[in-house]
């Protein structure tokens, strides 16, 4: 018989194996317990399709077939495969049989990842939208000043007596269709159209936005405040997104810079109002009183607080037209302005002088029975000049920090010149000063010359475009000298072109300038922005606008439109 465990061959009586010494006797209840235990093994079904296992997901796919259980089995040496329909969980820290089905991992911390990543998504849109609803006031003051010198702003051409608007390239961008045309203020311009409404032909006037829609259409009139950049449609208040924001029932007007005039005839109430629409000041009417007028003062930089007159029914008051704090009530004594906060009283029957008043923090700091009251305004303080009195006591001096009046002037001033200049806006900007000398001026930063002095005049650009040219990385400031002018690069610290004039023209909120050749008498244009030139024929009319210039030929009929490269795009009727 062959030994069971190393089946070397012995003879039919013996009791060990003569090979490996192995007890014969014992090994028929061995060798059944083996074969049983071999049976169990290979009845075990086996599996003959395939398991598709996904790389980055954990989920396992299964398409299999399953033998019967008592199918024969044709080849004894395959290793036994594991049921993958029933899986028995294996014991701790037993490894894992390739085969075996793997327990899906946990989805837990790909959700904290991805709601860490909508967190942060959200977080930024929030600030986002925040930005855009509540801009600082720095952004706010860039767009302000970019619209206003925006060289792809769309330009109004005429055409067979229709007005419409190209774009700089002189493509039609709104059809040229309408009666009446302004150029674009912001996102809006106002057209006047026909309509038909119930069979009739109406002609109004219309609020169109830069694809030519219909934003509003007004019955009445329409008004734009560049100031603030709203509307006044119908005596209702928009601001610039064409949002309404005066109250319902209230009529509004608007009176100088960013102060508007409102009256609720139902509550018989009127006041002043912001750009904001909000109602600063309210008066309520007497009998007989429905109108309320306002006078808005010119006021030096310097101060801190604007004062108002308001007027109703030959009353008059003192008024601080930002907060609606009343200085002085209403009252029979005639008020008018002078500037800076100073205010002239008259009598009330006869009109003749009575005082004059300076006014600040909410209350009059200073009177007198003089009229010849100049002021000058310094760092931290007020000189007032009383030029009625006797040398000894024409001058007083208002502290601003602290509102004391005395005649010692404060021991912090900056300067001892009484005539000396404030600071303007375009010094604020560059912390460049003009500074004389024998040879004429020059310019200085900190004590650092940044211009030598050999100008015979130099001339700030105006602040906004001065600020938006530095947006595009232009800095200058005008100089003239040899009769001659020329546009110097703050930057460069040198003339960068000459213009050959005695005087140039300069105009507000556009970045044109123009002169006439002092040797070809041609007329010349040049932009700030791109640096280009057009020399125009004298006998022919040019008009310039904020991003484009127009040259009227009285021969042919004939407009010719240049945008701000000094490029002909189009060609109109005059």
């Amino acid at each position: 018989m062959n030994c069971p465990k190393c089946n070397a061959a012995n003879s039919p009586d013996a009791r060990f194996c003569g090979s490996c010494g192995y007890d014969l006797q014992a090994a028929p209840e061995q060798n059944m317990n083996n074969e049983k235990e071999e049976i169990l093994e290979v009845e075990e079904p086996v599996m003959t399709g395939t398991v598709e296992q996904p790389s980055q997901t954990p989920v396992v796919q299964e398409q299999a077939t399953m033998q019967p259980m008592n199918e024969p089995v044709q080849n004894n040496n395959v290793a036994p495969q594991p049921m993958m329909n029933n899986v028995q969980p294996m014991p701790n820290n037993q490894p894992v049989n390739q085969f075996q089905t793997q327990p899906k991992k946990s989805n837990k911390s790909i959700f904290i990842i991805l709601g860490a990543l909508l967190g942060v998504v959200a977080i930024v849109v929030c600030v986002v939208l925040l930005l855009k609803l509540n801009p600082s006031a720095e952004r706010q003051e860039k767009e302000k000043v970019d619209a206003i010198f925006n060289p792809n702003q769309l330009i109004k051409v005429k055409k067979d007596d229709k007005y419409g608007y190209i774009n700089t390239k002189g493509e039609v961008e709104i059809p040229i269709t309408y009666e009446y045309a302004t150029d674009f203020r912001g996102d809006y311009a106002v057209v006047r159209a026909e309509v038909q409404k119930d069979g009739l032909t109406r002609t109004v006037y219309q609020i169109i936005d830069q694809k030519g829609k219909v934003k509003k259409q007004a019955d009445i009139s329409i008004e734009y405040i560049e100031e603030t950049e709203s509307w006044i449609i119908d005596s209702e208040l928009y601001n610039k997104s064409m949002k309404k924001i005066s109250p319902e029932g209230v009529r509004v007007s608007h009176k100088e810079d960013t102060y508007f005039l409102w009256v609720n005839s139902k509550e018989n109430t009127g006041g002043i109002m912001n750009e904001k629409g909000k109602q600063v000041y309210t008066y309520n009417f007497q009998s007989g009183e429905t109108a309320i007028y306002l006078t808005v003062p010119r006021t030096d930089e310097t101060q801190k607080d604007k004062y108002c007159i308001v007027n109703v029914a030959s009353k008059y008051g003192i008024v601080n037209c930002d907060t609606g704090v009343v200085v002085r009530e209403l009252s029979d004594d005639r008020i008018s302005s002078n500037t800076d906060n100073v205010f002239t009283v008259k009598e009330k029957s006869t009109y003749n002088f009575k005082e004059i008043i300076y006014v600040q923090d909410d209350k009059v700091m200073y009177t007198s029975n003089n009229k010849e009251i100049d002021l000058y305004y310094y760092t931290d303080y007020v000189s007032i000049r009383d030029g009625a009195a006797d040398w000894d006591n024409r001058y007083t001096y208002l502290n601003t920090k602290t509102g004391e009046v005395s005649k010692t002037k404060p021991e912090s001033t900056t300067t001892d010149d009484d005539d000396e200049e404030p600071q303007n806006e375009w010094e604020k900007e560059t912390g460049n000063k003009v500074f004389s000398c024998t040879d004429g001026y020059g310019l200085m930063n900190n004590e650092v010359i940044t211009l030598p002095c050999e100008w015979k005049d130099l001339e700030y650009l105006e602040i906004n475009l001065f600020k938006y040219l530095k947006s595009n990385k232009k800095e200058y400031i005008y100089g003239k000298k040899d009769s001659k002018w020329y546009l110097i690069d703050l930057k460069e610290k040198k003339p960068i072109v000459e213009f050959n004039a005695s005087y140039i023209t300069k105009k507000d909120n556009t970045t044109f300038i123009y002169y006439t050749d002092s040797q070809s008498e041609s007329r010349k244009v040049y932009n700030l922005l791109t640096n280009k030139s057009l020399s125009v024929d004298s006998d022919k009319s040019l008009s310039v606008y904020s991003n484009y210039i127009t040259v009227k030929d009285s021969s042919n009929e004939k407009l010719k439109y240049y945008n701000t490269n000094l490029e002909m795009i189009y060609e109109g009727d005059i």
